[in-house]
């Protein structure tokens, strides 16, 4: 016959018994799991507390802690001598062990006849269990002046935290905003930052058409810097926009568009790019309001794109296409399918277009069909 000892700690907690010739690791033991924290009283000790409830424990109930490392050590050895197996046992030393002194309390168990040691130096990591100790009754016929000068500790000036609102700082029925458009590689976004007294509070991006991937992708980043600019956090909401912007910009993709500072190398780019220049105020003021009496709007007329710089706008916002001599009916089509496309599996571009029954990629030709 084979006598072993299965680890108990966490067994004998639930069922409420002792557990084994383990010392007590405490009597009141705070124990921290998924659930929170909750103080654990032991069933003897509550028992006895119970029955005297203005006392204190006597000698007898002796903790895992009321022992030296090398009484630990001993404790073991003598179980170890009449059981096959090894012994889970945790020696507990104060957080004052050095390392020489673990090295011959190792050595010890050795010579001793363990099979195995577990140490656990007080404060070296998070526990699941903290002893929780009881503060001892003070001697009666100890004095006065005794008693105040134990009792102060020298004060220690320790700045007030920020009290953080725990709450999603909540979105207002009307906030102003206003919408800038940028030219990227995947077609022109459409980026609107609202904003209110304590600063930039939400994005929207609004690229391609609903229901694409490209579409999804530009809402989720929206969604996912309006959220950021919402949590309570101690640093500024233009602050946060700042890290954001510098985050997001220089981001790279397979194409670009633009030259020198106005190039813009995708859809991350293209963003911090405007949170920048949010934060830098460079917002173009709007146009003068027409006369008042006027019964039509003049529109500027737009200047003739050249061939290094095409564009599909007439710049008044009508949505006119610009036709030029100088545009080829295939440019005519990338561009109109950087706006329309989806992304294709192929090649990763947004060019993977509808027609004639099947999804085609206008890039490298790739086809569902």
């Amino acid at each position: 016959m084979l006598l072993t000892q299965a680890p108990t700690g966490t067994t004998s907690s639930l069922a409420g018994v002792n557990s084994g010739v383990e010392p007590v690791f405490a009597f009141v033991t705070k124990r921290t799991d998924r659930l929170g924290e909750h103080l654990l009283y032991h069933p003897l000790a509550q028992e006895w507390k119970d029955a005297h409830p203005e006392e204190a424990l006597p000698e007898y109930f002796v903790a895992s802690g009321d022992l030296t490392p090398d009484e630990h050590i001993r404790m073991q050895a003598v179980v170890q001598r009449y059981t096959d197996s090894s012994i889970s046992k945790t020696v507990n030393g104060p957080s004052t062990d050095t390392v020489e002194f673990v090295e011959q309390l190792y050595l010890d168990a050795y010579d001793l006849g363990c099979k195995g040691v577990t140490y656990y130096r007080q404060g070296s990591r998070d526990a699941v269990l903290e002893a929780v100790v009881e503060k001892k009754a003070e001697p009666a016929n100890q004095p006065a002046e005794v008693k105040q000068a134990a009792d102060v500790t020298p004060a220690v000036p320790v700045p007030a935290p920020k009290v953080l609102d725990p709450e999603i700082k909540p979105r207002p029925t009307v906030i102003q905003g206003y919408t800038r458009q940028v030219r990227a590689p995947e077609g022109k976004i459409n980026i609107t930052l609202n904003s209110d007294e304590d600063g930039l509070m939400e994005v929207f991006i609004n690229l391609g058409k609903a229901g694409t991937d490209i579409a999804a992708m530009a809402e989720a980043l929206g969604r996912l810097i309006s959220l950021n600019l919402q949590m309570p956090s101690p640093m500024s909401a233009d602050e946060r926009a700042w890290e954001m912007a510098d985050q997001l910009k220089n981001i790279g993709g397979s194409r670009a568009v633009g030259f020198g500072q106005q190039q813009v190398k995708s859809l991350p780019d293209a963003v911090g790019q405007a949170l920048l220049k949010h934060l830098q105020r460079d917002i173009t003021p709007p146009a003068p309001p027409a006369a008042e009496h006027s019964t039509a709007v003049e529109v500027p007329q737009a200047p003739a794109p050249s061939v290094a710089e095409p564009l599909l706008s007439n710049g008044n916002g009508s949505g006119h296409a610009i036709t030029s001599p100088n545009i080829s009916a295939q440019k005519l089509l990338e561009k109109t399918v950087q706006l329309t496309g989806n992304l294709c599996p192929g090649c990763g571009c947004n060019s993977l277009v509808y027609q004639e029954g099947c999804r085609k990629c206008n890039t490298c030709g790739h086809s569902e069909c």
